[in-house]
């Protein structure tokens, strides 16, 4: 570990799972720096502190190439709820709700790396929660789309998800397009996926879901 490093983000105020934040000024986040063996720094984590009303202890990739949360489903839900093979959907259910987050049965894949020597595809469903980031929870959402990730195809093999492979916390300010299990082609809309539409549609960064005041611009500094 190469030490603490920030993300500028807000002042804060109304900080908890039922509001989301409002920032009026930029405060510092921490972020985790993680080197490789020469000493230069190759991934940089964020920690998410809570998913819905569920306290978690997830250190996510914070990844200002991609838009989008990622985190993966077999570190936040029982093993009555989901497996490695998918979501348990009770008979005539197309959603589950588990402590404040809700699961769609609508199942949608995201690629990485594509440009890399690694690249990997997550699959999981499509679901709804608000999350607080930083070490003290100090960010919190609205609540906004999420892939939940149970099960990662890289190299020809499918197998459950890791770390680095399935808690991404992607804030470019870009939209990413999601794509339906099963299908062969990307959405062609820039339309975020929500409780009424989830067709082709797609993920943006979580920091589009805050509260900004009057004047403030939303961005992000890495320092």
């Amino acid at each position: 570990m190469n030490g603490i490093g920030t993300v500028s983000d807000g002042n804060i105020s109304n900080v908890n799972v039922a509001c989301n934040t409002a920032v009026s000024q930029p405060v510092p986040i921490d972020i985790i720096p993680v080197a490789t063996g020469n000493g230069t720094a190759l991934r940089v984590f964020i920690p998410v502190a809570m998913v819905g009303n569920n306290n978690v202890n997830i250190n996510a990739i914070l990844d200002t190439g991609s838009a989008g949360v990622v985190l993966n489903a077999l570190s936040i839900f029982p093993s009555s709820i989901v497996t490695s093979n998918g979501f348990n959907f009770p008979p005539g259910q197309n959603s589950i709700t588990y402590n404040g987050i809700t699961v769609t049965n609508v199942g949608m894949s995201k690629s990485y790396g594509g440009q890399s020597s690694n690249p990997h595809t997550d699959i999981g469903n499509i679901g709804f929660a608000q999350i607080s980031f930083g070490s003290n929870g100090e960010i919190v959402t609205a609540s906004i789309p999420i892939l939940f990730v149970y099960q990662v195809q890289a190299n020809g093999t499918t197998s459950p998800p890791t770390t680095l492979q399935g808690n991404i916390i992607g804030i470019n300010s870009s939209f990413n397009s999601v794509q339906t299990v099963g299908s062969t082609s990307q959405g062609t809309t820039s339309t975020v996926c929500s409780l009424t539409n989830l067709s082709n549609c797609g993920l943006v960064s979580p920091f589009r879901s805050i509260n900004f005041a009057q004047g403030v611009d939303g961005g992000f500094l890495l320092k």
